[in-house]
């Protein structure tokens, strides 16, 4: 092991530790707001993360956790006595919400992305009245 090596990676690594730490205090910033407003911070962080990872290398992440809400809101209709889910349900090869064996039809869900800055706003400059609390 090379100590220089030891140091340099450590004094570099700093710094994106320190950060982290800020985009926590950003992130429960968020939380606490939203949790006031009563918007699902979860899964609209899990939306938002999904679209920046699909961005960045093409995958389809927001369009899996769009069938999975569509999924689930199909369980909650059926499991609430409604008679017609939101959407076919598909296990192995029967249709459940018909009731026959033919293949379950799902909906194609097209998601739109969210409109980003072009260019971040440095950290310090214009922090948002609902983050200053946060860093107190």
């Amino acid at each position: 092991m090379k100590v220089e090596t030891l140091r340099m990676v450590a004094r570099e690594y700093r710094q994106v530790a320190e950060r982290k730490l800020d985009d926590k205090d950003i992130c429960k910033g968020f939380s606490d707001l939203c949790r006031e407003e009563g918007i699902a911070w979860t899964q609209l962080r899990a939306i938002v993360d999904a679209e920046a990872a699909d961005a960045r290398d093409g995958g389809k992440r927001v369009g899996k956790i769009v069938e999975k809400a569509d999924y689930a809101s199909s369980y909650a209709d059926i499991l609430a006595g409604k008679h017609e889910p939101k959407v076919q349900i598909r296990s192995s090869s029967v249709s459940i919400a018909a009731g026959t064996d033919a293949p379950a039809v799902r909906p194609v869900v097209q998601a739109q992305p969210l409109a980003a800055p072009a260019t971040p706003a440095p950290f310090d400059e214009d922090i948002p009245v609902y983050l200053r609390r946060v860093r107190q």
